[in-house]
């Protein structure tokens, strides 16, 4: 049996900054096969923590799109295990 290496990386492209928001871009990758989207979350810059790959505050706000990006990783992982 093949081993599958899957895994998944959120970051923000500071090329397409627009009045200091950003989108939340996931790069997925399945056995050295890559694809990036986007997850609609659109973020000011200042607030994503990179290595982390999460918004850094506390707030309502902060704490709805960290949960949108839980959720579109475990919509991935859940798709991983069809294959």
């Amino acid at each position: 049996m093949q081993r599958v290496r899957f895994t998944t990386k959120f970051f923000i492209n500071h090329k397409r900054v627009t009045h200091g928001e950003a989108m939340v871009q996931c790069r997925v990758t399945l056995n050295k096969k890559s694809k990036t989207f986007s997850t609609g979350i659109k973020i000011p810059v200042i607030k994503w923590d990179p290595k982390a790959q999460r918004i850094m505050k506390n707030d309502v706000f902060s704490k709805s799109c960290n949960d949108q990006i839980d959720q579109v990783k475990a919509n991935l992982y859940q798709a991983r295990e069809i294959l």
